[in-house]
């Protein structure tokens, strides 16, 4: 549980910084953990870099559930928006 909690901060501080290699990190070591978070807050995802690679690495894990979520979101802007629904279409 203690992991989990000094994962998800870590995550989270990426996350506000863009860090884009600890993010990729993150989503090719922890994908369900990664694609929880950003379903839980998808504003996230607006600031990040490389969120293409990502959302590709969450869809290869096995991870469309969280992806939908985050679709579902109104605080996702149009460019992480337009980034899922083009992954979607073509996997």
């Amino acid at each position: 549980m203690k992991a989990n909690v000094k994962t998800a901060l870590a995550l989270e501080q990426a996350a506000h910084k863009s860090a884009k290699g600890t993010v990729l990190e993150v989503a090719k070591k922890n994908p369900g953990l990664l694609a929880n978070r950003l379903a839980q807050s998808p504003d996230l995802a607006n600031g990040l870099a490389d969120f293409d690679y990502i959302v590709d690495e969450l869809l290869s894990a096995g991870q469309r559930e969280h992806i939908h979520r985050m679709l579902d979101s109104r605080s996702l802007n149009a460019k992480a928006r337009l980034i899922i629904v083009t992954a979607l279409l073509t996997t």
